[in-house]
């Protein structure tokens, strides 16, 4: 007996669908539109990118004097034969207007097996509080390093960010409060 895939409810799909390893669902996506479409509107219950370390830093470039927030990050890829390994690190850029972008990118990431996580941030401590949204710290992580500097109106973010930390082997704090 034969099955159109495309039959089946969407429910299903999806259920079929979370157990696809994340490096290869898009090649499930470039299938059909509506396995695309399916993918899309239950991204929630697929398998993401297991970061293993996160990082974010805001600098102010001389040239046009604009803040940018550098992400950069590194994944965990299991091999063939079950083993972990991280894969290079990765960056991308936004500005401080842009930061729906990282609500976006955190969405589609997992951050259960995170192992070291590190803000420098002078002024864009608003990256503390998005990221604390998405962060649960279940897990033991090994090192967590804040430096926040001048952030005399969003006192709160790094405050709410400490306050969900639990289980990490080394904390480094850096924090200059508004006088």
């Amino acid at each position: 007996m034969d099955f159109d895939l495309l039959s089946f409810p969407p429910e299903i799909l999806a259920k079929i669908f979370s157990n696809i390893p994340w490096d290869q669902l898009i090649n499930v996506k470039l299938t059909a539109k509506d396995f695309n479409n399916i993918i899309n509107n239950y991204l929630k219950d697929m398998q993401k990118p297991k970061l293993c370390e996160i990082e974010f830093d805001d600098i102010k470039t001389r040239w046009d004097d604009n803040d940018k927030i550098t992400v950069t990050y590194k994944i965990f890829i299991t091999g063939s034969n079950g083993f972990e390994d991280t894969f290079g690190s990765k960056k991308f850029c936004l500005l401080p207007s842009e930061l729906d972008q990282l609500h976006s990118f955190l969405k589609k990431v997992d951050l259960t097996s995170l192992r070291h996580v590190e803000f420098m941030l002078d002024s864009q401590t608003e990256v503390m509080r998005i990221f604390s949204n998405y962060f649960q710290n279940t897990n033991r992580i090994e090192t967590i390093c804040v430096t926040a500097t001048h952030f005399d109106k969003e006192v709160g973010n790094p405050l709410s960010f400490l306050g969900k930390i639990q289980n990490v082997g080394e904390l480094e704090l850096h924090l200059n409060f508004p006088h």
